[in-house]
């Protein structure tokens, strides 16, 4: 008698899990290396390494908490960004204050360059800042003008800016506040999530489980892991420079001297002839390229004139 098809899987399936289950348990004890945790370490990694049979690949796979859906294949840990982030709590707003990164720009009219910077310096250095960068220009006509740039304390940017203000006469004025907090503690989780991830890659190496391809990868990533953290580090570093201090940026500038001499009549009419012949040889200049232009097109039409005639005489002789 031969069986339909899908009796013969009803029967044979369940065969070969029993077979599979009795296979596993009896290479699982030489086949499996397991990582046990340190009492000290409770976030530590459960298991390093798997190599079991296929038997026991197949059963973990159906538990509900089965490490072969949480550990790579060849690391029995999770590297896994977003796995950490989900096991990390979210940052309370109420813990975490806002952070701003405030700056500032005026323009000043001031009557003497120089008593405008050392001002400006008595203002950075009572405010516990410092002058970032000074730059200085001067006229045809004498009058200097220059760029301040100031870093002061966050704390202190409203009284920074009004003493300022009273050093010269405000042509502009513009404040800018930008709020990085939501970047600032997206970093923070980040570097929390990576540092996690460089302990437990450590506590593999030292454990030296695995053979030495798995050794190096875990070197390998040990390397890439611990360049991005520094790399977010510095990142963070910038973020706090820029939060703590903030820039002021200040645009001097002295008036410009107004002539009160009259012009001579001398003066002027030595002008009106400098600028009449300036338009004589401008005019000459213009004659003497068209002339030159056209010298090359006059002699080709003389001399078809000239052939033509000689044509037409030589018809007239023939008649």
């Amino acid at each position: 008698m031969k069986w339909p098809w899908w009796k013969a899987a009803l029967v044979s399936v369940p065969a070969i899990l029993i077979l599979l289950v009795a296979t596993g348990s009896i290479t699982n004890e030489h086949r499996v290396r397991t990582w046990r945790p340190d009492p000290q370490n409770a976030s530590g990694p459960k298991q390093i390494w798997e190599a079991s049979s296929p038997g026991a690949g197949v059963l973990s796979f159906f538990q509900p908490d089965s490490p072969s859906k949480k550990v790579m294949k060849t690391m029995g840990v999770d590297l896994s960004e977003q796995a950490d982030k989900a096991k990390s709590p979210a940052p309370d707003p109420t813990t975490n204050p806002q952070k701003l990164i405030r700056t500032g720009q005026v323009s000043l009219e001031v009557k003497d360059y120089e008593i405008a910077v050392k001002g400006l310096e008595q203002v950075v250095s009572s405010s516990g800042g410092y002058v970032a960068n000074t730059e200085v220009q001067r006229s045809a006509s004498g009058a200097r003008t220059g760029q301040v740039t100031l870093r002061v304390p966050a704390a202190v940017f409203k009284d920074a800016g009004s003493r300022i203000r009273s050093i010269g006469k405000v042509l502009s004025e513009r404040t800018n506040i930008e709020d990085v907090t939501k970047a600032y503690t997206d970093l923070e989780t980040r570097l929390r999530v990576k540092r996690e991830a460089l302990n437990r890659l450590r506590e593999i190496l030292r454990a030296k489980a695995g053979s030495l391809k798995d050794v190096l990868e875990v070197e390998k990533e040990i390397s890439r892991i611990t360049e991005e953290i520094e790399l977010a580090e510095g990142q963070r570093r910038y973020f706090d420079n820029q939060i703590q201090l903030s820039t002021i940026t200040v645009d001097l500038a002295e008036p410009e001297p107004i002539s009160m001499a009259r012009p001579s009549s001398w003066l002027a009419l030595t002008e009106a002839l400098r600028d009449s012949a300036a338009m004589i040889a401008g005019s000459c200049a213009f004659l003497l390229r068209l002339f030159l232009v056209l010298l090359p097109w006059a002699g080709i039409g003389l001399l078809v004139v000239w052939v033509y005639r000689k044509k037409k005489g030589k018809v007239k002789i023939t008649s």
